[in-house]
């Protein structure tokens, strides 16, 4: 399987020079909607799915009661800074976004809408191991879009959390780590609306503020952390030209870029889109 992340011009250049991809603050996402609606739907689903029998009864309700701060401090607190006893916090969460539909209309309009876009194509094992070999808590996993499945989910991380918590000596440390496993599911929730994409998401936790970095948003400064791409042109594996009205030159542009950075074997990686030009 190959994974995609369309970008335009200027993000090819810094995949491409810095050979890195950039992993955003879960909270400022252009779709962060989605996460909170996730948070908010496992709220409603809590009581409905820790178990319920007579051995882990007594501490039941605490557990409940516990988990449902997390939700309710996530929802309407201020946003914090991770550390220490705020495992469970989404700025310790960042994502970056890949796809399995790498020549996508909607993609195309929605990420590249000047005709001036590119769709990187990367060897997700290699982008798996190159985010590990920085950041030891970050995995790669596809977004998971029915609901059913969202509560299967959901239910196992209870199930074990609420044992680990009766057992525990630590209770508060505890119920961090399963706020943490709760909104790392979350922000592999997407609508079903959306299943075409076919999203996976690198998710990337950080205990220390040490790797954040900030870039100009439309509204405000957006933090997020440099994922380092350590295996070159193991990890890029070829670049899709988007619709384009100038597609030789396009192609030729990226080709030249490929090989000032990388030198050699270049010219197999560039394909063009199978999608018409037109003036959307």
């Amino acid at each position: 399987m190959i994974l995609g992340q369309y970008t335009s011009q200027k993000g090819l250049m810094g995949i491409v020079e810095n050979r890195e991809v950039w992993a955003t603050n879960i909270r400022f996402l252009n779709d962060d909607a989605e996460f909170v609606h996730a948070n908010d739907m496992f709220a409603r689903w809590l009581p409905e799915l820790v178990p319920d029998h007579p051995a882990t009864r007594q501490h039941r309700q605490a557990f409940i009661d516990e988990i449902a701060r997390g939700f309710a401090l996530f929802r309407g607190g201020p946003i914090n800074q991770p550390g220490d006893g705020d495992l469970g916090s989404s700025e310790a969460i960042f994502v970056a976004s890949f796809t399995e539909a790498t020549d996508l209309l909607s993609q195309w309009r929605g990420y590249c809408p000047q005709h001036n876009g590119y769709c990187m194509l990367f060897d997700p094992e290699q982008i798996a191991l190159s985010a590990k070999h920085k950041f030891p808590h970050s995995e790669l996993v596809p977004c998971v879009y029915s609901d059913e499945e969202k509560k299967d989910r959901l239910r196992q991380i209870l199930s074990a959390g609420l044992m680990e918590y009766i057992e525990s000596d630590d209770r508060y440390h505890v119920t961090g780590q399963i706020s943490l496993r709760i909104n790392k599911l979350a922000a592999q929730c997407k609508h079903s609306g959306f299943h075409e994409e076919r999203e996976h998401r690198l998710i990337v936790v950080l205990f220390t503020r040490n790797d954040v970095k900030f870039r100009e948003g439309k509204y405000c400064l957006i933090p997020y952390v440099a994922v380092p791409l350590t295996r070159g042109l193991v990890t890029l594996n070829r670049v899709v030209i988007g619709p384009t009205p100038y597609p030789q030159l396009a192609a030729h542009g990226a080709r030249e870029l490929l090989m000032a950075e990388y030198s050699a074997g270049i010219s197999t990686h560039i394909q063009h889109s199978a999608i018409p030009y037109r003036a959307w």
